[in-house]
Parts: C-alpha cells; sequence; structure tokens
C-alpha cells in the first residue's frame, strides 16, 4: 500500500478520501492480478473428436462453446467410469485398434467380441485455448499425476472415452447393470469400473 504525506495545509478530510481511493486502487490491482493467474491450456485434440464433441453441444447443450463444454467435460467426473477405467480403455483399444463402445460391452458381457475401429482416423489436430482457474488447472493437474500422464494425454483420454460412454447403454443395458451391481453392493460406476479393470 502507498502510504500520502500530509501537510499542515492539507485537509484531513481530503487527506482520509485520498488514502481511499489509493487502497481501492490497491485492491482492483490485486483483482486483476488474480485473474491474470488464469491458466491457458492448450487442448490438440484431433479434428475427428472435435466434430463429434461440437455433434454433441448441437444436439444436447444448444448454446454452449465448444471451449464451454469441453472445459465442463473435463472437470465434471464420468458417471461410468474412474479415471483409471479410462485410461484401461484408452491403451487396450488403442493397441489393438478396437471400437470403444464395443470394448466396454465386450466388458460387461453385452457382446460376444469388440470389432476393430472402422476407416482412418484423422491425423489432423485442432488447437483449443480453454481457460482455467488456477484451482481447476491444480485439480486437472492432479488427476493426471494420479495416472502418471501428462495432463494433456489426460485430457484427450477424458474427452475421447468420455464422449463415446455419454449415451452408450440402452435401457435394458443400464437395467442390468443396476441388477447386477447392486447384487454386489456396488455403486454402477464402480461395478463397470471393476469389470473393466479385470
Amino acid at each position: 500500500m502507498e502510504f500520502k504525506k500530509a501537510s499542515r495545509d492539507t485537509n484531513f478530510d481530503d487527506f482520509i478520501n485520498g488514502a481511499e481511493e489509493t487502497a481501492n486502487s490497491s485492491t482492483t490491482n490485486t483483482k486483476n492480478k488474480e485473474k491474470s493467474e488464469d491458466k491457458q491450456i492448450i487442448l490438440k485434440l484431433p479434428k475427428d473428436l472435435c466434430q463429434e464433441i461440437e455433434k454433441r453441444i448441437t444436439k444436447r447443450v444448444k448454446g454452449l462453446s465448444l471451449k464451454d463444454f469441453t472445459k465442463q467435460f473435463l472437470l465434471e467426473d464420468n458417471p461410468f467410469l474412474t479415471d483409471e477405467a479410462m485410461l484401461k480403455i484408452y491403451q487396450e483399444t488403442s493397441f489393438y485398434k478396437l471400437n470403444i463402445a464395443e470394448y466396454i460391452k465386450q466388458k460387461l458381457g453385452f457382446i460376444v467380441i469388440a470389432n476393430k475401429e472402422e476407416g482412418e482416423k484423422s491425423r489432423l489436430l485442432k488447437q483449443k485455448l480453454v481457460i482455467y482457474s488456477k484451482e481447476e488447472k491444480e485439480l486437472l493437474k492432479e488427476k493426471a499425476e494420479a495416472l502418471n500422464l501428462p495432463i494433456h494425454r489426460y485430457n484427450l483420454i477424458k474427452l475421447k472415452i468420455g464422449i463415446v460412454t455419454t449415451n452408450l447403454f440402452n435401457q435394458e443395458e443400464m437395467q442390468k447393470i443396476i441388477k447386477e451391481s447392486s447384487k454386489e453392493n456396488l455403486s454402477p460406476k464402480e461395478y463397470i469400473s471393476n469389470k473393466i479393470l479385470k
């Protein structure tokens, strides 16, 4: 805080007002500094994944930008899978070039075998700048470090698997998951994740 000098000729009320203005400008500077501490993350996403995300936004959350949707999606927990299960799905399907949705359904016994991924995946990357608060970036960093992943890889995996699992199960499959998970005293998320990790 800057201190003002008072002379004998200074009106005391004017002096106090001047000190308050200095204090207020100092508070504004602090707020601006906090805002500037927001963290920018550049997401490098495959072009086809960006197109899939844009489709989801158009269908379900109109008026939400790709950046806002992506940020919200990354910060929320996946309702069906733990981070460990998502990593395993990503590793296995990437290595064997399997369809992600079918791989998950195979693990749960809904289909016999997952097919190979159809078509060549786009190698083109789109860059998206997403602004996070310091706390939000720290949260993502902690989650990534828990899996021994760089934050960019964690974000890609979470988006890729998350988009696929949004409307993955039909009503009959969901009822079976709920029934089986309650038999084992697990939540549906724990049940599905355990099946994936076996």
